[in-house]
């Protein structure tokens, strides 16, 4: 929120700290989103049978809402959608909200989750995800999409892998440290 002010604000100095660092608060939230549904996962067995139930409202009504909140704006100002327009900005590819970018990059990254995890042992779904990552990225990239929507992606790879390997990295980290 605070880079998106740095951006808009007519004096920013306050808050220019704020505008390079935008990426790396994105790819926290990637990582702690990651980190939280592999913890979520190990802790209930029946968690991926509800998955889709459970996650995507939670995003996509809220974004659906804020579209259709710009959309709304944008017809007071005189700008009128196509009905083909409505359907890209609803599937996420083109939005009327540009800063919502982040709710289809992590409907993608939750279906490959469920996907992965619900039809892979662990072990598999861990390198699935990190090619789903890397495949994402791609198609950004050559789509011509912006960096900031591939930017943080892979936080999510990341937060799942830490969540698994969590006590060994713990350990590793504390290595050669005295009490």
């Amino acid at each position: 929120v605070l880079h998106h002010l740095s951006k808009e604000v007519a004096i920013p100095s306050v808050l220019l700290p704020f505008m390079p660092i935008g990426y790396l608060a994105v790819t926290l939230f990637y990582f702690y989103s990651g980190y939280g549904l592999c913890r979520q996962m190990e802790q209930r067995p029946d968690y991926l049978k509800r998955f889709y139930r459970s996650r995507l409202p939670k995003l996509l009504i809220p974004f659906w809402g804020i579209n259709l909140l710009y959309a709304a704006w944008e017809w007071g100002a005189g700008i009128q959608h196509t009905p083909l327009e409505w359907i890209i900005s609803i599937l996420g590819i083109r939005l009327f909200n540009g800063d919502a970018w982040y709710v289809p990059s992590l409907v993608i990254l939750y279906v490959a989750f469920h996907i992965c995890y619900s039809r892979l042992e662990r072990k598999r779904a861990e390198i699935a995800m990190g090619v789903v990552t890397a495949v994402y990225i791609v198609v950004c990239m050559a789509t011509d999409q912006g960096m900031w929507r591939f930017v943080s992606v892979g936080g999510f790879w990341l937060g799942l892998l830490f969540a698994h390997y969590s006590d060994k990295i713990q350990k590793l980290l504390n290595r050669g440290r005295t009490a």
